[in-house]
């Protein structure tokens, strides 16, 4: 056999046999001990029967047979086994390879494979093992804190809370709402080779230099959301270290910011398991493209060159669904998926990293020969890249299942240095370009947002409304309008609607900006529960004038995760002794398919109360008939995005879906009610179609309490 066959195989140290028959084969080359032990006949002869010399290879040959059938070139392999001779263990690895139309099998020794993805593996274990370790202790600790630090509020007792941190041995610092340090525990000052008798406000000081230096893109102190990353310490000439970090703000009762838990390990043994592999060190292990590390030196070197760039944010819509649906090790190889599509869109001279879980980030250099060849411009060469990485995502991804999976991205666009001059400020106008297209801010049908003024203009105001609707309870400035809902026929009002405002600045600011607010800072289950409480009152004040009329309330999904919900809408009905029967719940249709098992259990609580649930903007979500054959629902609202061309001429198909939600309502015994009625033809439409209770401007505006009684004195109720 020609030893060019063998480098072409890419085999070294290894058997050469060629087949003769399905049995029988003929020795080329390599009579290694090895050989001898698995094919004893090989010393003595050239043709060899192998048939039951090793149970695994005679399994193996039975694959090997269909392909070299085929008659294709190129090769299959067996994988590693082993064999045991004795107390000697011998790891081999079988192809079956095709070469100018003669067939072959190829046995290797693969002892020095073997122990190399062994070394990778234990590698892998032991960080798999440490990242869990981590993570849990510092879960529990701030949950432990968290606890103790508003018990403490209440009793104004440190010792509990000192005793708490004095031995854990992770480094903890606990400041006050203006980041005033209040308690350091030892672990923190031997973490930073730092003498217990030092200064508090160092070490605190130290962590919040490391954060903005390395992570300039994010405002963990003044976002008031949960934040963990790494971090690397240095301090010439022998001490260096990786920390992980863990902040934790405590909420209050009204949602304001009462202390700050700053917890951090040192993490550098890990970092030395990582950096035992150039390629785990600087490259993503799933998607093997260049990780967070790699991603900032390359930047920083992009913006060194003064050369201008685009740097493109991606992100994949809503992912953590699709891990929930098909599992964690499908979703990771979807993702390996969407790594593929994305780099093969690329040009040679581009750069793609995976930044977290779903994130990815491209960093498109100019090439002035191909944008003369294509005569375009390089703002217009990014779009159409954009775009393409839009459309490669848009097409089915399978699973391992041959399941098909539709992975939805987002895409936030940022130029050097017209938009930053430099690489933190760059990264985060990628930032906000992308948050921009994530709040849909952006055209629907397009998800590509580039960076512009508009965008900061945006971000500054959201970023100023975020923080004065912390205050927003204290300073009374929410308020509950309600929206009569009429029995159409009759011009009766059997129910209002209660919806939020807020009043700002002499603004009067929509639910649709700050709701999402206040929904990524925490804020929702504090709002959410005042509306509760205020929704109680507004029943008690119209009791009071012989009104019973039922108040509808707004459920975010967010909600979903206040375990205390339940007991609390309790203790409101009886503390304000409210019939139960004048409160009603409305959740959103995908409330119900992206948390169905909470969902279905929080929504038989409130029934069993008394409470009446409806769904709301149904027809969106895509809801399942079998959910509302197993959830305790009494009404269905038509959204009212079908309602506003139910009269076109043209459009047959919201006309279609609203009969279809009408007749399934009627079906299952649930009431009809349609959304934002703004014309009598809209109106007239759906009395002609038996839905008979609506709501919407042709009817009444959203009222304040006062003009709402005022109506109901003239209306039927």
């Amino acid at each position: 056999m020609d030893i060019s066959i063998l480098k072409a195989l890419g085999i070294v140290d290894c058997a050469v046999l060629l087949r003769e028959n399905k049995s029988q084969f003929r020795l080329l080359d390599g009579a290694q001990a090895w050989l001898i032990k698995l094919l004893p006949t090989a010393q003595k002869e050239k043709t060899i029967l192998i048939e039951d010399a090793s149970l695994f290879l005679s399994d193996f040959l039975l694959d090997a047979e269909e392909f070299w059938n085929e008659n294709h070139e190129g090769q299959v392999k067996s994988g590693i086994w082993t064999e045991q001779y004795g107390d000697e263990v011998i790891y081999l690895e079988a192809f079956a390879a095709v070469h100018e139309e003669d067939s072959y099998l190829i046995i290797k020794n693969a002892e020095q494979i073997y122990h190399e993805r062994k070394q990778t593996l234990q590698i892998a274990r032991e960080l798999a093992i440490s990242n869990d370790e981590v993570i849990e202790r510092h879960d529990y600790l701030s949950e432990r804190l968290r606890a103790i630090l508003l018990d403490n509020a209440q009793s104004e007792s440190r010792l509990p809370l000192h005793e708490a941190i004095r031995y854990a041995n992770i480094g903890v610092i606990i400041t006050d709402e203006k980041l005033f340090v209040q308690e350091v525990n030892p672990a923190a000052f031997d973490i930073f080779d730092l003498a217990q008798s030092k200064d508090q406000d160092s070490i605190f000081n130290i962590v919040v230099d490391l954060i903005e230096r390395q992570y300039p893109e994010k405002s963990i102190f003044s976002s008031n959301k949960h934040w963990t990353g790494e971090v690397y310490w240095h301090t010439p000439p022998i001490a260096s270290r990786w920390l992980k970090l863990n902040i934790n703000p405590v909420l209050g009762d009204t949602g304001q910011v009462k202390f700050w838990i700053v917890s951090f390990n040192d993490q550098t043994r890990i970092k030395h398991l990582l950096q035992t592999n150039e390629e785990l060190a600087l490259h993503d292990p799933l998607t093997g493209l260049p990780n967070r590390q790699y991603f900032w030196q390359t930047l920083q070197s992009c913006t060194t060159n003064q050369e201008p760039f685009y740097l493109l944010s991606v992100d994949i819509v809503n992912f953590k669904n699709t891990n929930e649906l098909h599992g964690y090790l499908e979703g990771d190889n979807l993702l390996k998926q969407v790594a593929i599509r994305l780099r093969n869109e690329l040009n040679e001279g581009d750069f793609i990293t995976r930044m977290g879980a779903d994130e990815f980030m491209v960093i498109r250099k100019r090439n002035d020969s191909l944008l003369s060849t294509q005569n375009t411009s390089f703002e217009e060469d990014t779009y159409a890249l954009a775009k393409r990485l839009n459309e490669q995502c848009n097409l089915s991804f399978t699973t391992s299942k041959s399941t098909y999976s539709e992975l939805a991205i987002k895409i936030g666009v940022t130029e050097y240095p017209k938009d930053a001059s430099n690489a933190e400020e760059l990264l985060v106008a990628a930032d906000l370009a992308l948050s921009f297209a994530k709040a849909n801010q952006a055209d629907v049908n397009n998800p590509i947002q580039f960076y512009s003024n508009d965008i900061k203009k945006a971000a500054n105001r959201r970023h100023l409304l975020e923080k004065a609707l912390r205050l927003a309870i204290d300073r009374n400035e929410l308020e509950l309008y309600l929206q009569p809902i009429y029995e159409i026929k009759t011009d009766k009002i059997i129910k209002a609607e209660a919806l939020l405002r807020w009043n700002f600045n002499d603004e009067i600011i929509m639910p649709d900006e700050f709701i999402p607010i206040a929904e990524s800072s925490e804020l929702i289950n504090i709002i959410g529960r005042w509306v509760i409480c205020r929704a109680c009152e507004i029943v008690k004040q119209l009791q009071s004038i012989n009104v019973e009329i039922p108040i509808s309330i707004n459920f975010s999904p967010k909600q979903i995760h206040d375990t205390g919900l339940i007991g609390f809408i309790g203790a409101n009905i009886e503390m304000m002794n409210v019939d139960t029967r004048l409160l009603e719940l409305e959740v959103t249709e995908g409330v119900l398919i992206n948390n169905y098992g909470k969902v279905s259990a929080f929504l038989h609580d409130l029934k069993r109360k008394g409470l009446s649930i409806s769904v709301d903007d149904f027809g969106t979500g895509y809801c399942s008939l079998a959910y509302l054959k197993h959830l305790p629902i009494d009404t269905l609202k038509i959204d009212r995005s079908f309602i506003k061309d139910v009269t076109d001429i043209d459009n047959e198909n919201d006309k279609a879906i609203v009969n279809a939600i009408i007749s399934l309502a009627e079906n299952l015994n649930l009431g009809i009610v349609a959304e934002g009625i703004e014309t009598d033809a809209q109106q007239d439409f759906l009395l002609t179609h038996k839905c008979n209770f609506g709501q919407g401007y042709l009817l009444s505006r959203p009222l304040p309490v006062n003009e709402f009684e005022r109506l109901l004195s003239t209306k039927k109720h």
